[in-house]
């Protein structure tokens, strides 16, 4: 009885101890694209967010160290993506970002360009080789996302001063 308890426990040591292996870029391809954006140092931005646009699940493009300071990315299924709460011009869905397995969705670097009145809109600047440094070996293929007309520009809200009252 007692030799079963201590079993039972180690067990469950073990099993908490022992993480899940992540999939390797390779494993990741046949069934996933990558998503990787540059963002200017001094947009000050902490995340920057994907939704499916058939789910409606948000993504949170992680850091990607590797390729520079400003570089976020990620593994995601295939379909198509937008950037979360922008829109075109005419208040509909904005340019989707179309996923692919074994490709590379390139965004280029992604300006946040204020147009004033608290209104910011963004806009990519593409440079094709960024996207293939690192996962050159992996992938068929890069995606280019190009949209083809400015989206709606985003408002926000005026900051408090604490001026008054």
């Amino acid at each position: 009885m007692f030799t079963r308890a201590i079993f039972a426990l180690l067990l469950i040591l073990v099993a908490q101890g022992v993480r899940a292996r992540e999939a390797t870029p390779a494993e990741l391809a046949g069934t996933n694209g990558f998503v990787r954006v540059s963002l200017p140092q001094w947009l000050a931005i902490n995340d920057f967010v994907l939704r499916n646009t058939q789910t409606k699940k948000t993504i949170v493009l992680k850091r990607q160290p590797e390729d520079g300071p400003y570089s976020y990315g990620a593994w995601l299924p295939v379909g198509e993506y937008e950037i979360a709460d922008t829109h075109g011009q005419d208040g509909e869905r904005y340019d989707p970002i179309l996923i692919r397995a074994s490709e590379i969705t390139d965004l280029g670097a992604v300006l946040k360009i204020q147009l004033g009145g608290y209104e910011y809109v963004w806009l990519p600047l593409q440079n094709p080789e960024a996207a293939r440094a690192r996962l050159g070996a992996v992938v068929k293929n890069v995606i280019s996302w190009r949209p083809a007309a400015p989206p709606q520009p985003i408002k926000t809200s005026a900051p408090d001063t604490h001026l008054l009252g």
